[in-house]
C-alpha cells in the first residue's frame, strides 16, 4: 500500500490518565495524557481479531497489539482506506500460529487497488459513512425499544402480581366470611 506507513503502537502503562483514547485490539482500553498520532488513521490489529478495524479521526494512542496508519492523503482518503480494508478478510493474512498475527511486511506486500481519483474515494466513503450512521442510529433505536419493552413488561408483571395478590386476599376474605356463616 504505497504511500502509507504502518506504525506499531507502544506501551501505555507508564502514561498518566488523560483525555486521549488508548486503543487495544478490541476497544478503547483507557484514556491517556499523551498522543501517538494526531491525524486520521486506520487502526489494524497486529494480534488477535485481525478484522476488527477502527477508523480514527482524532488524536489517539495505541497499544503494541495494533498498527496505526500514517496515510498520504494526496493518494488515498483515510476513511476510504478504512472501508476498502473492511472488504478484505484480513484473517487470510494471518502469520501467527496460536494467536492470529499480522506483520508490516505482510501489510506492505498486500495487493491493494483503489480509485486514483480522490473525489471518487470521497464520494464512496461518504455514502458508506451515511450507511454506517443510519445503522448506528437504528441500533440505538433498537436498544431504546428493547429497554422500553423491558420496562413495560416489568411494569405489567408488577401490576399482574399486585392484582393477583389482591384477588388472593379477596378469596381469603371470602373464605373466612364463608366460614363464619357456617
Amino acid at each position: 500500500m504505497g504511500g502509507n506507513y504502518f506504525g506499531r503502537g507502544m506501551q501505555n502503562k507508564k502514561l498518566e490518565d488523560g483525555k486521549f483514547p488508548c486503543y487495544g485490539s478490541g476497544e478503547i482500553m483507557r484514556y491517556v495524557d499523551s498522543i501517538l498520532y494526531d491525524k486520521p488513521s486506520v487502526l489494524i490489529p497486529r494480534k488477535g481479531t485481525l478484522s476488527n478495524l477502527f477508523f480514527i479521526d482524532e488524536p489517539f494512542w495505541t497499544v503494541d497489539t495494533l498498527f496505526y496508519t500514517q496515510i498520504d492523503e494526496s493518494i488515498i482518503k483515510p476513511n476510504y482506506l478504512y472501508y476498502k480494508l473492511k472488504t478484505y478478510n484480513l484473517d487470510d493474512l494471518n502469520v501467527g500460529s496460536a494467536v492470529p498475527s499480522l506483520t508490516t511486511t505482510v501489510l506492505n506486500q498486500f495487493p491493494f487497488s483503489f480509485p486514483k481519483d480522490i473525489e471518487e474515494q470521497k464520494a464512496i466513503a461518504n455514502i458508506l459513512t451515511d450507511f454506517d450512521d443510519k445503522i448506528e442510529n437504528l441500533q440505538a433505536q433498537n436498544k431504546t425499544l428493547e429497554q422500553a419493552a423491558q420496562t413495560i413488561l416489568q411494569h405489567g408483571l408488577l401490576r399482574l402480581r399486585s392484582a393477583t395478590k389482591r384477588r388472593m386476599s379477596e378469596v381469603k376474605v371470602c373464605l373466612k366470611v364463608g366460614n363464619l356463616k357456617s
